[in-house]
């Protein structure tokens, strides 16, 4: 008896997992990161180009809170 009831949580769990899985990969995807989840650097041709961009998308982040924080 507790044996299925076992199975049937595992089942569950599994399901909840490939779920949440499948929606970490979804959005990795959309913020453009998906090249260091999967290992490929197709995004940009080289590494100094894929430094530039992080170095440029973290300055915005940046800009943006100071913004945000001066208008308080």
């Amino acid at each position: 008896m507790a044996d299925v009831h076992h199975r049937q949580v595992a089942a569950a769990l599994k399901a909840a997992c490939e779920e949440t899985a499948a929606q970490a990969i979804a959005a990795t995807e959309a913020s453009g990161q998906a090249s260091r989840v999967h290992h490929k650097n197709r995004k940009y041709g080289s590494r100094k180009e894929a430094m530039a961009a992080k170095i440029a998308a973290a300055q915005a982040k940046r800009e943006a809170k100071a913004k945000e924080e001066n208008k308080k």
